[in-house]
């Protein structure tokens, strides 16, 4: 087991840091790797509790004892790999990606078929934004709505009575507390993301009518429990995203086989980060699993 720390440029900051890097680990078990990398201002670990966590697995900790999300999730992926993805088998050869940001209109000319707009800020702006981007797409693409829990109950009434008139899959933690998240569910489209760190998959039984939840390995804590919460979700009704923490070409490749693994037609994933690091767009919006 080896242990190698790495720095990639981006081409610009990440959500919420002014940083133009990626730092990360990746964990070598007998020539299969996993990822470890803690995103900065969202995961709970830190960069530094990662690291201790990783020298402590190398040296011999017993896997089970790691706490920190990421580290477990790169012991699991090294782990799928180093068998074959043997608790994991792909159900697909190919799955779809969601876009994020960017020029819409050159993505969805290249396939795309879903897109995600961050709508964070003035509540009122926003649902006119959202309304004109929906009108530019004019029914080519789904659309998925993401506020990273920005609003209180009523600026998100208020964004909610702005799109009634717009067809979106999901808004994804528009206010900040589970209490008003639940107030919110009669009337709004709503995915859990956050919250998903904050409950356990059995926990996901008390939120019937939610539409989507998603999944990020890294910060839920590997792949096992994500694919609890899938399991949960399909019971409830609702879909399960996989969706990407920034990741390198080694934690995204994993993503999409895991989300492989979920559906033979697997919900868009949202593994459009690869930009972030001059990757190139998904050719047709479909990553292939190997």
């Amino acid at each position: 087991m080896e242990l190698e720390p790495y720095e990639l440029p981006l081409s610009e900051p990440l959500p919420g840091s002014p940083e133009k890097v990626r730092r990360g680990f990746y964990l070598k078990v007998d020539g299969a790797l996993g990822e470890a990398a803690p995103l900065p201002g969202w995961s709970r670990e830190s960069f530094a509790e990662a690291e201790t966590d990783l020298r402590e697995l190398v040296d011999g900790k017993p896997w089970e004892d790691i706490r920190t999300a990421s580290v477990r999730f790169a012991w699991e992926c090294a782990e799928q790999e180093l068998n074959g993805w043997r608790d994991y088998p792909a159900r697909t050869r190919e799955v779809p990606v969601n876009a994020l940001g960017g020029d819409f209109e050159t993505k969805l000319a290249a396939g795309c078929r879903c897109l995600k707009l961050k709508v964070a800020g003035d509540p009122a702006k926003m649902a006119a934004w959202v309304r004109e981007q929906s009108r530019q797409i004019a029914g080519r693409a789904t659309l998925r709505l993401d506020a990273n829990r920005s609003w209180t109950e009523a600026e998100a009434r208020t964004f909610i009575e702005g799109i009634t008139d717009v067809d979106y899959q999901y808004l994804e933690e528009p206010v900040r507390t589970r209490a008003e998240l639940r107030n919110l569910l009669p009337d709004a489209r709503i995915a859990l993301d956050e919250t998903l760190r904050e409950i356990s998959p059995l926990e996901l039984f008390d939120w019937p009518g939610i539409r989507a939840v998603i999944l990020k390995p890294t910060m839920l804590g590997g792949l096992a429990i994500s694919d609890a919460f899938a399991r949960a979700a399909r019971e409830i009704g609702a879909v399960s995203v996989v969706s990407s923490s920034f990741e390198s070409g080694v934690g995204l490749a994993a993503l999409a086989r895991f989300a492989a693994s979920l559906s033979a037609h697997p919900e868009p994933a949202g593994l459009d980060t690869g930009r972030w690091l001059g990757l190139p767009d998904p050719a047709d919006w479909v990553m292939a699993v190997g």
